[in-house]
């Protein structure tokens, strides 16, 4: 993983011109979640190859939680409840595509075809309830991990804040990440339900800095 961020800062430096940088937060829903959603932050380096070409390496870092699972007994007392979170650790490549530029070259839209390896962390937090004593009520912590590869898809808009080819960006996207987190959720020891966030779509704001020298 160093090695990714070695030869993005090396390349970068080689060519300020060609490359930028990019800066996003995405936010994603699904009812399983709690308050249904998760959250998304990314960098990433876009390379300006040709004008309707802008291939992407990204990092991404997602992170949520699904709401607790608890039991109570006749009386209304809380037996037992179950935690769980998430986490993930992804590089992607995008061989972005412009499709559309306006006349005035203030705003284009842009497919977004995504290849990613995921690294996925699940942790569960199982708690009985001593109902004599809650002091000594017991945790039991469990933590999987696993790696997946998927291909996911998006669709955006990018605007420009000048006319200037250097000038720094704003894109709104709407993605289909195709990470699928939910099985390994789904395995730890006491889950009772079914995770599927593979069938999850995303929406993010990203931000395009230039940081060459502008003329």
């Amino acid at each position: 993983m160093k090695n990714i961020f070695v030869l993005f800062f090396v390349v970068f430096s080689a060519n300020a011109q060609l490359i930028r940088p990019i800066f996003g937060l995405g936010y994603s829903r699904n009812s399983q979640f709690s308050n249904s959603s998760y959250y998304n932050f990314k960098t990433v380096i876009e390379v300006n190859l040709k004008k309707i070409i802008k291939p992407e390496i990204e990092l991404n870092y997602f992170l949520g939680g699904l709401d607790n699972q608890s039991n109570y007994n006749s009386q209304g007392s809380l037996i037992d409840v179950f935690g769980r979170e998430f986490s993930v650790l992804n590089i992607g490549f995008c061989p972005k595509i412009v499709v559309f530029e306006d006349e005035d070259q203030l705003y284009y839209f842009q497919i977004l075809p995504k290849y990613n390896f995921s690294k996925i962390k699940a942790t569960g937090e199982y708690l009985v309830v001593n109902q004599n004593n809650s002091s000594q009520s017991i945790l039991e912590t469990e933590v999987l991990s696993d790696t997946k590869q998927s291909v996911g898809l998006g669709f955006g808009i990018v605007f420009k804040f000048s006319k200037n080819k250097k000038s720094d960006a704003l894109a709104i996207n709407l993605l289909y990440q195709n990470i699928d987190t939910g099985s390994l959720i789904s395995k730890l020891n006491h889950n009772n339900s079914t995770i599927n966030t593979k069938d999850v779509f995303s929406f993010e704001i990203v931000y395009y800095i230039n940081l060459s020298n502008k003329k």
